[in-house]
């Protein structure tokens, strides 16, 4: 039996551009359930009891709201570079 080995996991390098697009594709949805959460908090901010527990609320909404426009701003990175990965990988395949 051999021995188990750790998982491999593809560098972007060794992706192809279905699985870079498939990596992207669950990385917006881990965020999406993210999202869902955070929706659901600002579900019970509206019936949460005033005083103490709302303003602890409204202050981790407010931090998750940055986060989550710092997490977009990310993906839009990621996404800006995926873009530029494929066209170097196009241009590579035309020399000969």
């Amino acid at each position: 039996m051999p021995d188990p080995s750790p998982i491999e996991c593809k560098t972007i390098n060794d992706m192809t551009i279905d699985e870079l697009d498939t990596a992207l594709a669950q990385r917006r949805e881990r965020r999406m359930v993210a999202f869902r959460v955070y929706e659901e908090g600002v579900e019970s901010k509206k019936r949460a009891q005033a005083g103490r527990l709302r303003e602890q609320l409204d202050a981790q909404l407010a931090i998750t709201t940055r986060e989550f426009e710092r997490v977009d701003k990310t993906l839009a990175k990621i996404n800006d570079r995926l873009s530029k990965i494929a066209q170097i990988r196009i241009q590579l395949e035309d020399y000969p």
